[in-house]
């Protein structure tokens, strides 16, 4: 069992990335605020599916595991967007559309915020985070690096509770 998760638990993460992403002649900082949907199934493996951003789904035997390989998809996601755009405009504008609602997860999210209980995030380890911030992705374009500028985000994903502590 999933660190100690029963079969169909489901938590409601939220997540905030930052990349440096190199394209066709520029060099842009993505920073996103991203959610995603924690599904323990009945095999008891843990899954991460992508809510928004949207799109994919991860698996490991830990919320650890699983996040540090839906981590490196999310990355590998921003390095093709800008290998697939001839500028940096065109790059801000296809990240951006990453972090628009067309997920089908947002309801089951949005449920599993409701249903969250706070002692689940006690027995893994997690930080709790209110509900009401919403996902988004900045793009800026670099124009003077500095390694002032490097920033190691959280090595593990918060959970969302309504009842925050």
């Amino acid at each position: 069992m999933t660190e100690q998760l029963p079969p169909g638990t489901k938590l409601p993460l939220v997540c905030t990335y930052r990349d440096m992403v190199e394209g066709n002649g520029y060099v842009a900082r993505v920073e996103t605020r991203g959610r995603m949907l924690a599904v323990v199934d009945a095999d008891g493996e843990l899954w991460l599916h992508a809510v928004q951003p949207s799109g994919w789904a991860e698996t490991g035997c830990s919320i650890a595991e699983a996040h540090a390989v839906f981590r490196q998809s999310y990355t590998a996601i921003l390095y093709d967007l800008a290998e697939d755009a001839a500028n940096f405009e065109e790059f801000r504008r296809l990240a951006e559309e990453l972090s628009q609602d067309a997920s089908a997860l947002t309801e089951s999210w949005k449920d599993a915020v409701a249903d969250m209980k706070t002692e689940w995030a006690d027995k893994l380890n997690l930080q709790i985070e209110p509900a009401g911030q919403m996902p988004y992705v900045r793009v800026q374009q670099i124009q003077h690096t500095s390694p002032r500028k490097n920033e190691l985000g959280p090595a593990l994903p918060a959970v969302v509770s309504k009842r925050a502590a």
